[in-house]
């Protein structure tokens, strides 16, 4: 049995590089975008870590095939450390939106929808695939989705006293289910500090329908919150911890300042540092050349 090693896929790997690369080569509007433009439509879906590579297929062709059917942005964020989903970027830009759109139709509102919608699918394949190979039956029936959403849109998924998610539960016979992020849990560090997790189960059809009106939902109220669009996380900043027991010295009172008064000794004995403490040493006389 081959020995996990915890490293990304050759193929994974070389793919985010060539990402990387090509993200300074396609027209953006601005170098640092964020979710505070008004014609953007940006939706965020997890996808289990150890699926991540399947979704963008070998090369990237999974995914560069869901770009090129859609003219939406897909882009694979960096993992977060200790999360164990990772986050795709889908997201377009438009011109007005149609705030008539409803939300159980098959016709997409947008691209970004359309890109969301087969992410799912690619996402859903891939866990079929793995529980196929694993001879799993178990659930077999039931799909999940899981998205992130800011506060000021998921109020909106919500609505007065719950009517909307209500209605969203009952249209579409699925669950849908809304956890703010929880600071102390480490799988919940892929989300902004003003996000909620909404999680999506139910038969395939039914998951599919939600999802579909959860972003149309998404796609009719632009968030407010400002959200980064590239795919690099910031690195931690480390933090250096001293124990309470352990002294702290000024630097300027660390070492001792030579006395002038005492005369300099051999050259060799500077290494040993300061001349004060030398009586203690018992050095033959013959050793300076008396």
């Amino acid at each position: 049995m081959r020995q996990q090693t915890g490293k990304r896929p050759r193929q994974h790997r070389e793919y985010e590089r060539e990402e990387k690369k090509d993200q300074h080569k396609r027209p953006f509007p601005n170098a640092h975008e964020s979710s505070n433009n008004d014609g953007l439509v940006l939706y965020r879906i997890l996808c289990p870590d150890s699926l991540i590579g399947s979704v963008i297929g070998k090369n990237g062709n999974v995914i560069n095939a869901i770009r090129q059917q859609t003219s939406a942005k897909v882009m694979v964020v960096d993992p977060y450390p200790g999360a164990d989903k990772r986050v795709i970027l889908v997201y377009c830009y438009v011109k007005h939106r149609d705030l008539d759109a409803v939300g159980n139709d098959n016709e997409p509102v947008c691209a970004a929808q359309d890109a969301l919608l087969r992410v799912h699918n690619a996402i859903v394949d891939a866990l079929h695939k793995v529980h196929k190979n694993r001879r799993d039956s178990d659930n077999k029936d039931t799909e999940e989705a899981n998205i992130l959403v800011p506060a000021s849109q998921t109020s909106n998924i919500i609505g007065k006293s719950g009517a909307v998610i209500k209605h969203l539960r009952s249209t579409s016979r699925a669950f849908v289910k809304v956890t703010p992020k929880d600071p102390s849990d480490a799988t919940h560090s892929c989300a902004m500090s003003f996000d909620n997790f909404v999680q999506i189960t139910g038969g395939a059809e039914a998951v599919k329908k939600a999802l579909f009106g959860v972003s149309t939902i998404i796609y009719k109220h632009p968030s407010k919150e400002g959200i980064p669009l590239e795919t690099s996380i910031p690195e931690p900043t480390p933090s250096i911890i001293i124990p309470s027991e352990l002294p702290v010295y000024p630097a300027s009172n660390f070492y001792s300042a030579p006395d002038d008064a005492i005369p300099s000794v051999h050259p060799s004995l500077s290494i040993l540092g300061s001349t004060r403490h030398l009586s203690e040493l018992d050095l033959p006389a013959n050793d300076h050349g008396r």
